[in-house]
């Protein structure tokens, strides 16, 4: 019996649970417990309690989910081109997409990704009259952060891509294999 387990288990045991339920005409409920009890934990709520998603966290603890949140002047800042270093640095875009944080580690699902990506543009249509330059963050935030397409793997496994066909939310501009 794990001791925790991870948000993306605890989706994968609710739609688990409600293939149980439209197959056998049983309550939703009974059908989380016969979940709980096929995983070591005699009802849902116990299994709940042991997750690495509950309230019970410790301070400091990665969160269950990535929230965006930034304020309408925040992103008009991030709208602005970023200035070229005076002593022949790096290009424009190069310094604007150095500040683009990778955030792919903190999405936990595909559902997660898009609730960011929605929340993401709707902040950014709170700025009026605003213009995408490759000069500003913003530009990068949305190539890396934004769901672009969904990629096939083997079998019925899909992952989101950005852009840069990476994972959402991935900067780097390695190669990936996918496994």
């Amino acid at each position: 019996m794990p001791s925790s387990f991870t948000p993306a288990q605890i989706d994968r045991f609710k739609r688990e649970a409600k293939q149980l339920h439209h197959a056998f005409a049983i309550p939703h409920s009974q059908a989380l417990d016969r979940i709980a009890n096929s995983n070591g934990y005699s009802n849902w709520s116990l299994l709940m309690k042991h997750s690495e998603g509950s309230g019970a966290q410790q301070p400091g603890a990665q969160r269950p989910w990535l929230v965006f949140s930034r304020s309408t002047e925040a992103m008009r800042q991030m709208l602005r081109i970023v200035p070229t270093p005076r002593w022949g640095g790096a290009a424009k875009d190069q310094s604007a997409r150095q500040q683009v944080v990778d955030i792919c580690g903190e999405l936990v699902s595909p559902q997660n990704a898009v609730t960011y990506a929605i929340a993401y543009v709707t902040c950014l249509l709170t700025v009026p009259r605003f213009k995408l330059h490759s000069g500003a963050p913003a530009y990068w935030e949305m190539r890396s952060w934004l769901p672009y397409c969904v990629h096939d793997l083997d079998g019925d496994l899909r992952i989101l891509v950005n852009r840069g066909y990476k994972p959402v939310g991935q900067v780097e501009k390695e190669w990936l294999r996918y496994v």
